[in-house]
């Protein structure tokens, strides 16, 4: 299950050039907004949707509204055939990892490769303004052991083809060995 995510660090470039970029131009009241080191549920972040022919960028809040409670994962085997998702788009996420916690409460950030990766979203809109859901998997056996699930990670390429036409398909192209840095507890 993804809680939390890391959208920048300092070694990510391609992120750094996003902010840079988004910086110019936004107000700064709506940049201020944005969460550009760890995000967590309720916070507004960068989110990348297709329109048509593109890829464009914009900014979203993570979690769907449901019954007084805030739902921030889909579960892929279920997302495409839930009413609950039924009005849903998709989205990515550019980030430079996500967290999880072992069963020790030991935090780790878990990495596919380096440079920027989208974690797989769905999104609609509620009360006038995008939310989206991160889409999590069974886990793959490199951090099985860490958690149980995990979520969609693309490379570039697998993002647009997430954004353009999500499908248990394009599932198949999340990248499937990751890495746990395990992080220090001075640092959590």
């Amino acid at each position: 299950m993804c809680g939390r995510y890391l959208f920048w660090d300092s070694e990510n470039q391609d992120i750094e050039q996003l902010v840079s970029y988004a910086e110019e131009k936004l107000s700064p009241e709506v940049f201020r907004k944005i969460a550009l080191q760890e995000v967590t549920p309720g916070s507004y972040c960068f989110a990348c949707v297709s329109n048509a022919s593109s890829i464009h960028t914009g900014i979203m809040k993570w979690g769907f509204s449901r019954r007084g409670k805030t739902v921030i994962n889909a579960r892929s085997e279920t997302c495409f055939s839930s009413l609950f998702f039924n009005d849903t788009r998709s989205c990515v996420l550019p980030c430079s990892g996500y967290y999880e916690w072992d069963s020790s409460r030991n935090k780790h950030l878990i990495t596919g490769k380096k440079g920027i990766q989208y974690l797989g979203g769905l999104y609609h809109m509620e009360k006038g303004e995008p939310v989206f859901v991160v889409v999590t998997q069974p886990a793959d056996s490199s951090i099985a052991s860490i958690h149980d699930r995990q979520p969609l990670l693309f490379d570039q390429y697998s993002a647009k083809l997430w954004c353009n036409s999500p499908s248990l398909g394009v599932i198949r192209h999340s990248i499937g060995t990751r890495t746990a840095l395990p992080i220090e507890k001075d640092s959590q």
